[in-house]
C-alpha cells in the first residue's frame, strides 16, 4: 500500500492513499500549510527534527581553573573539559565542579597543571536554593590542611571555575550542609556569593 506523508505545524502524517478523499480533506482541515514529503524528504525532516531535540545535550567543553608553578609563584590556567550533558546550569555546575575536584589528567598533569584541593573533596551535590540561587555543597577535605595561601588558592580556582560555567546564577559554597562564612583554624572571612 502506498502512504502519503503530509508536513504541518502539528507535525508529520503518514496517510494511506486510499483515504486522499473527503475524509482527508477534513482530516487536514486543521493543518495549515501543509505539504506533501517524499519518503527522501520524509527522512531529512526526521533527522532534522532528531537533531534539535538533540542540541540542549549538545557536546561542548566547559572550563576549569588548575595551577602552574611558575618560578617562586603559581598561575592560574584555563583547561576545556567535554561535556555532554543537559545544558542547565546544576548541570553544567556538578559536572565543572566534580572535574576539578578529580584535579588534572594524566597529559594536564604531565604540563605542570596541578591543583589545590585537597585529596579527598568530593562535591556531595549542587542544588537551587529560593530565588535560583546555587549551593555548591563540599566536603569538609576541601577546607582543611595547607594553609593561608593554599586556601586562597584552592578558592579562587573554585571562583574561577563556577564563574566560567554557572551564567548569571549567584553560588554559594556549602562545606557538608552548612554555608561557609569563615575557616575554622585561620578564621579567614570567605565572601559569599563565591562567584
Amino acid at each position: 500500500m502506498k502512504h502519503l506523508f503530509l508536513s504541518c505545524s502539528a507535525g508529520l502524517l503518514l496517510l494511506p492513499v486510499s483515504l486522499l478523499g473527503l475524509g482527508a480533506g477534513l482530516a487536514l482541515g486543521g493543518c495549515a500549510g501543509r505539504e506533501t514529503l517524499s519518503e527522501g524528504d520524509l527522512k531529512v525532516k526526521l533527522l532534522q527534527r532528531q537533531s534539535r531535540n538533540e542540541g540542549s545535550a549538545a557536546a561542548t567543553e566547559l572550563p576549569l581553573w588548575f595551577v602552574k608553578p611558575q618560578g617562586d609563584s603559581l598561575v592560574f590556567e584555563k583547561v576545556l573539559r567535554p561535556y555532554k550533558g543537559p545544558s542547565t546550569a546544576i548541570d553544567r555546575l556538578d559536572f565543572a565542579v566534580r572535574e576539578l575536584a578529580e584535579g588534572p589528567h594524566g597529559d594536564e598533569a604531565a604540563q605542570g597543571l596541578a591543583s589545590e584541593l585537597p585529596r579527598g573533596t568530593v562535591l556531595i551535590d549542587v542544588r537551587k536554593k529560593n530565588g535560583g540561587e546555587l549551593i555548591v555543597n563540599l566536603s569538609r577535605s576541601f577546607v582543611q590542611g595547607g594553609g593561608i595561601d593554599s586556601f586562597d588558592t584552592r578558592m579562587e580556582q573554585l571562583r574561577r571555575t563556577v564563574a566560567s560555567v554557572a551564567g548569571k546564577a549567584k553560588v554559594y559554597l556549602y562545606i557538608e550542609g552548612e554555608r561557609l562564612d569563615r575557616t575554622v583554624g585561620e578564621g579567614l572571612e570567605i565572601k559569599q556569593p563565591i562567584n
